[in-house]
């Protein structure tokens, strides 16, 4: 009996099979830029720096059963009270209400798992531990429910603006710088278009009881107005006031370009500018150049008040959170590299060109340094490197972020070696022709040689080829013979078997007929018991003769 754990037991079951069918999931880590709206957005507004905020925040609306499903506890999200509208300012039905898509009950629903609840998440600066210094802390409530309350070192928000306010986070927008001119031209445009249409329906002065007011109150081509008199209508005279609403506008617009520097010329050209101006075609670039100033000057805020901390916060996350190396194609070979080894930040500085050129005139200027230097290069004023920097000037201020595309630097074009002179190009040609007669009558003497050894080893061959061919009949000779040897004594054999045989059989016939003739000798004689023993004797006789 089988002993399991050292007591008698059971035997153990025969071991059993199952057919499993596993899948492999491979987790990928991405990284993502979301915007967010404004109207989610709260910050500390005594803060200067976007890296030093005491406090920042973003009120989320979502759903229980997005709480549920990033892991909270079920009962403390059962307590979260229902989320409320959070449109102070008015973002929200200012980006919805042109398609009616406003509404202020989205929070209704019969759905237990689809109410909506404010999640918040908080990064402020608080001494939480009660050590007397602040540490930054990120913390995720839901009213006065907290779910998360971690140290941090940063807060995830870039922040974006066009112009900047001295000690300000936030700066201003182009509707802060043109709010005021939108509401003039509005009123400007109402008046215009009332007075338009005073000036093609005019009032009139009608003669009380003189005119059949419904037909006047109903005008129609061909229609009539019955009156008692021909002077009781009088049309009212509106004065005229296109042409200085249409200046007021026009002025009132000058204003916002110079504001926003958004012009006419930066957007391209309409209608009968060139011919109304008198500036010509380089006033024209000169103007378009001043305009684009104020929109490069926006680009370059834009760029260092929120691109430039978006990509730091990238880098920081791929530093921190990429598990695995990863491949990039650069310069058309794919690399492999490993980001958790990179630094979190670098030492680095951004130049901004603050010229006023514009990109034709930093090409016709690129253009001109290469002609100068095609000018100065035939008195050897201009080594390739020099040549090369202003191509690659040239390719910069043409918009090519790698010239390397377009052309090779110096250092990695292959060195050509000195041309020789006239004499040492006749001293190498009569060096050439002695080496290659050298050459041939070495190549003459190697063939003769090589021709000889083939001559004695096919001569070497041959015999052998016939001595081979000698041994091979002498051993078929020797075969053949050994065969007809083995073939005569084969048949020698069987004659003297045969005859041997034939001797028997004669000697056997012979003893029977013998004994067969003394049998009827025997019965002839009568005498039976006489021929039953010459029978006898005559049977043992043959016998005795095999």
């Amino acid at each position: 009996m089988p002993v399991v754990n050292g007591q008698p037991g059971q035997p153990n079951p025969q071991p059993q099979t199952f057919n499993v069918r596993c899948s492999i999931k491979n987790k990928k880590t991405n990284f993502r830029v979301v915007g967010v709206p404004p109207e989610e957005m709260w910050a500390s507004k005594d803060s200067r720096d976007i890296g030093e905020l005491r406090c920042i925040g973003q009120d989320t609306p979502r759903t229980v059963s997005e709480l549920l499903s990033l892991g909270y506890d079920p009962d403390l999200v059962a307590e979260i009270p229902t989320g409320t509208e959070n449109d102070t300012y008015g973002e929200r039905y200012e980006r919805e209400k042109y398609d009616n898509s406003w509404t202020t009950n989205n929070y209704d629903t019969q759905d237990p798992s689809q109410r909506m609840v404010t999640l918040q998440e908080c990064y402020l600066r608080c001494d939480f531990d009660g050590d007397g210094i602040a540490e930054y802390r990120r913390v995720v409530k839901a009213g006065t429910i907290v779910f998360e309350n971690d140290v941090v070192d940063d807060h995830p928000f870039a922040f974006f603006t066009p112009f900047l306010m001295p000690y300000k986070l936030a700066g201003i927008s182009l509707y802060d710088l043109v709010e005021d001119l939108q509401r003039i031209q509005t009123a400007i445009n109402r008046q215009y278009l009332d007075n338009l249409y005073l000036s093609n329906t005019p009032m009139r002065a009608v003669m009380e009881g003189q005119v059949t007011l419904d037909d006047l109150l109903n005008p129609r081509p061909g229609g009539i107005v019955r009156t008692k008199s021909l002077n009781a209508i009088q049309d009212l005279t509106v004065p005229d006031i296109g042409p200085s609403a249409l200046s007021g506008i026009q002025y009132f617009q000058s204003v916002r370009d110079s504001r926003t520097g958004i012009k006419e010329f930066s957007q391209g050209l309409v209608g009968d500018e060139l011919s109304k101006s008198n500036i010509g075609s380089q006033g024209v670039a000169l103007l378009h150049d001043a305009a684009a100033q104020r929109i490069e000057l926006i680009a370059r805020v834009l760029a260092e008040t929120g691109i430039k901390r978006l990509y730091k916060l990238l880098l920081k996350l791929i530093c921190q959170y990429q598990s695995e190396p990863v491949e990039a194609r650069i310069s058309g070979q794919w690399v492999q590299f490993d980001p958790s080894s990179w630094q979190d930040d670098y030492d680095m500085v951004v130049s901004v060109g603050m010229g006023q050129e514009s990109k034709q005139a930093r090409i016709q200027n690129a253009m001109l340094m290469l002609q100068t230097q095609q000018q100065a290069g035939q008195f050897g004023f201009v080594q390739p490197q020099n040549a090369y920097n202003g191509l690659e000037d040239l390719a910069e201020a043409m918009g090519k972020k790698d010239p390397t595309r377009y052309f090779t630097p110096p250092q990695n074009i292959p060195q050509q070696p000195p041309q020789p002179s006239e004499a040492d190009k006749q001293m190498q040609v009569e060096q050439f022709k002695a080496q290659s007669a050298s050459q041939l009558q070495a190549q003459k003497h190697q063939l003769d040689a090589q021709g000889e050894i083939v001559k004695q080893q096919a001569q070497s061959a041959q015999q052998q080829h016939e001595k081979e061919l000698e041994a091979q009949r002498n051993l078929l000779q020797m075969q053949q013979d050994a065969q007809l040897a083995t073939v005569k004594a084969r048949l020698d054999a069987d004659v003297a078997k045969y005859k041997a045989d034939l001797q028997h059989q004669t000697a056997i016939e012979v003893a029977r007929i013998g004994a067969e003739g003394k049998i009827l000798a025997a019965k002839a004689m009568g005498a039976k018991d006489a021929s039953t023993a010459s029978a006898d004797a005559a049977y043992q006789e043959s016998h005795e003769n095999e």
